[in-house]
């Protein structure tokens, strides 16, 4: 079985941020800033994540979620998810078991925490994938103007790594990024020394009547033209299409992304098409996912499909506690 396609892996995504919706205009102004705003977190690895995450049920879980996928050229499921949920949905721990024992697994752990709000304010991935055990910590932060994190840091076994700076202005529009990466060559101090500073982009947006972001330019700091978008809202609202073309004179992975989703009437999304083409204009990667769910809306069954033809069928069962 192909592990990584089973097994979530938390990267930053730099170069796949996507603009924010809001019902105004994009400040035209350009993110002059320079320096950080925000000097986030202090060190706060819990001890119980560097020894491997506990088993007990956290407390506030309300719901137990058991997610098995099935590889279509391996014909059954190897591993098993399982993921505590509060009231909300949202996941408190999870980590893999291995079906043939029925143990625990500690390949990948993460647990997770939030505000009153539901917005998720600390992230933690424990893995033992490349040998000696690893700790890799999300901090977020967050203003009134978005639900989107407006600075997010990264800790890896307990050394700051990285840190990401998101701008909006008033209206919740994405405006552009900054980041800070540390030296981590002196693994004996927990210093923030800068060594290297990006700050992305900057966006055009345009939007329709409803206030529906329908059209996004996206610039380098040097004020050359990144990327365009276009996108597309069915009746209800929901965006059924993202189209993005990059020029080839920046450093991207792909020339073009077309991005397809459809939307049952409770606003699930039933179907998604991601296809991926190169700057020689053939497609190098396609997958799409069928998406089932119960009476509840809560997702029971997913069958994705790659360009080379290989399925995966995960299922979902859920326990109330």
């Amino acid at each position: 079985m192909n592990k990584a396609r089973i097994l979530p892996v938390l990267l930053p995504a730099l170069c796949c941020i996507l603009c924010g919706c809001g019902k105004k205009d994009a400040d035209s102004g350009k993110v002059k800033d320079s320096e950080s705003r925000y000097s986030t977190q202090t060190f706060r690895t819990h001890q119980k994540t560097l020894n491997g995450v506990s088993t007990d049920i956290p407390a506030g879980a309300c719901e137990k979620m058991t997610r098995t996928t099935v590889d279509s050229q391996i014909g059954k499921a190897q591993y098993s998810t399982v993921q505590y949920r509060n009231e909300h949905g949202d996941p408190l721990l999870e980590y893999e078991i291995t079906l043939d024992t029925s143990e625990q697994n500690d390949i990948t752990c993460y647990e997770y925490e939030y505000n009153d709000k539901g917005q998720k304010l600390w992230e933690c991935k424990y893995s033992t994938v490349l040998g000696d055990p690893r700790v890799v910590e999300m901090y977020y932060q967050y203003t009134d103007v978005t639900d989107e994190p407006v600075a997010i840091e990264n800790y890896e076994d307990g050394l700051p790594s990285f840190l990401i700076e998101q701008f909006y202005d008033d209206y919740g529009n994405y405006l552009g990024v900054y980041t800070e990466y540390y030296d981590r060559s002196d693994l004996t101090t927990r210093k923030k020394e800068i060594i290297f500073k990006v700050k992305e982009v900057e966006t055009e947006c345009e939007y329709d009547d409803s206030g529906h972001l329908i059209k996004s330019r996206m610039y380098k700091t040097e004020d050359k033209l990144k990327s365009e978008r276009t996108y597309s809202y069915d009746e209800n609202g929901n965006r059924i299409k993202e189209d993005a073309l990059y020029q080839s004179d920046v450093k991207a992975p792909y020339y073009h992304i077309l991005k397809e989703s459809r939307y049952d009437d409770s606003g699930n999304a039933v179907f998604s098409d991601d296809t991926y083409w190169d700057f020689g204009n053939t497609i190098v990667k396609k997958t799409t996912y069928e998406r089932e769910y119960d009476s509840e809306n809560r997702l029971i069954q997913v069958i994705t499909t790659y360009l080379d033809g290989g399925t995966e069928t995960t299922t979902y069962s859920y326990e109330p506690l």
